[in-house]
């Protein structure tokens, strides 16, 4: 499904840093009501080696009352979520990943390996507050299932934040034959950065198209409106108005796709 040759071409240094960034300008819009934190402790018996703030990126003083007490190092800290690891927690889980890896595997069964060996080491040398319980991790041929089901045969998709109608980071997957076979970016076509607007969307979508065949799905959101999705108490709802301002612009999206945000949106807001 994630094969070795797969084809990665034209990821663009800026464009790339920017994708893999996505993720922690998210977290650093949330709310006060939902951080700060994460925090993890590296921890040897009683006592703490290293304590991180992950949504900072930086090393924080705290007091650690070992991995029983971590309701107590939540509530003086002011973390709401913890994540407690043994010092040798990370080799632990290797070691079990490894006893399983084979070389030629197919990337996700690898990650479904190493997902494995921490579901063996949940409760043993990896704790979390507010705990939880062992994680279900499927096997790799029940996720290659959900994949194919979810995913048509012969999608290109391109997924694009933009700013002001710019591209900001976009990211294009190229699915077929039950392999994810293309991992590029719209610096393929020359339009890092590029205008977005108006009709510009749909002929990057033609371009895509007669560079690497196949059905293009576009997924195209304002920067600011993804935030605001994110630190949002109605997810759904600002979805919605995303769609309907204009700041979220979908084509050729399976209706299952959609189906699958809204749910995922509500039961976030459910949480909440």
């Amino acid at each position: 499904m994630l094969p070795k040759d797969i084809l990665i071409v034209d990821l663009g240094a800026d464009n790339w840093n920017r994708l893999l960034g996505l993720g922690k300008g998210l977290l650093e819009a949330l709310p006060p009501g939902e951080g700060p934190g994460p925090l993890l402790v590296i921890y040897r018996g009683l006592k703490l080696l290293k304590a991180i703030d992950l949504g900072r990126g930086r090393a924080v003083n705290v007091e650690f009352y070992g991995t029983s007490r971590l309701d107590m190092l939540s509530r003086e800290s002011g973390y709401p979520r913890v994540l407690a690891l043994e010092e040798n927690a990370v080799a632990r889980v290797v070691g079990h990943a490894q006893r399983e890896l084979e070389y030629g595997d197919d990337y996700f069964k690898q990650l479904g390996d190493f997902a494995r060996g921490v579901a063996r080491e949940w409760g043993r040398t990896i704790f979390t507050y507010p705990p939880r319980g062992r994680p279900l991790v499927p096997s790799h041929r029940a996720f290659e299932g959900v994949f194919r089901l979810l995913v048509p045969d012969d999608t290109v998709l391109l997924f694009v934040v933009t700013e002001k109608g710019k591209a900001w980071t976009s990211a294009v997957l190229g699915y077929s034959g039950g392999d994810l076979w293309l991992l590029t970016s719209l610096d393929t076509i020359a339009l890092e950065e590029g205008d977005l607007s108006e009709g510009a969307l749909g002929a990057a979508a033609d371009l895509l198209r007669s560079k690497y065949g196949g059905t293009v799905r576009v997924v195209a959101v304002e920067r600011e409106a993804l935030r605001r999705v994110s630190r949002s108490r109605f997810p759904a709802g600002t979805l919605l108005w995303a769609l309907n301002t204009g700041d979220l612009r979908i084509s050729r999206v399976p209706w299952r796709w959609k189906v699958l945000a809204f749910a995922a949106a509500l039961a976030r807001a459910r949480r909440r």
